[in-house]
């Protein structure tokens, strides 16, 4: 449901977002956007609180269509006035859904008063298309889950011995409208 999504755009430009049928069966978010021949933003956003353990990943799947834009995934603090986010510059968006994940280390510190490059909390999610080549498409989101991963050590990046087992893999966190739960399947956007 796109119902906790809102859609912002700069002016001139034109965004709209809607539900679409994802890979899984769930229902999908879409985000339209017309840049009319101008620079700027066109921005999905959700009010979502969040507390970040020691490391972790976002996984979802995307799909899309237009110009090959600046495609841009911020999390906000409360205030709106620090964005960390993790970049795709000038990015043609595949045309079938396709896995996309986000590991805690290319999420960047990107502008605000609080400059701590790690990432504690946020407040909200956002979906950015920003002008490259501009002209008019659709950037698609599914599947949209969060994961904590066991901790990152100097001990660990840094073993030789390519024969040790792969840790085993955490259940997947993700979220529901209204709280955090432990599941086994993705529950719709």
């Amino acid at each position: 449901t796109v119902s906790p999504w809102s859609a912002v755009a700069s002016d001139g430009v034109t965004a709209r977002i809607r539900s679409v049928d994802g890979p899984s069966g769930h229902r999908a978010l879409c985000l339209d956007y017309d840049f009319h021949g101008r620079s700027g933003y066109a921005v999905a956003r959700r009010n979502l609180s969040m507390h970040y353990p020691e490391n972790y990943t976002f996984d979802l799947q995307w799909r899309g269509s237009g110009p090959a834009n600046n495609i841009e995934f911020k999390l906000a603090n409360a205030s709106g006035d620090t964005v960390w986010w993790a970049r795709k510059p000038a990015l043609e968006l595949p045309e079938a859904w396709t896995p996309l994940r986000i590991r805690k280390r290319q999420i960047q510190f990107a502008w605000g008063p609080h400059n701590d490059p790690v990432l504690k909390e946020s407040a909200a999610f956002e979906l950015t298309v920003r002008a490259a080549k501009g002209g008019a498409g659709m950037a698609c989101i599914a599947d949209l889950g969060f994961r904590e991963l066991p901790p990152v050590s100097c001990a660990s990046t840094a073993v030789k011995n390519r024969s040790m087992p792969a840790p085993s893999t955490p259940k997947p966190i993700l979220w529901s409208p209204k709280c955090w739960m432990i599941c086994t399947s993705k529950p719709p956007i």
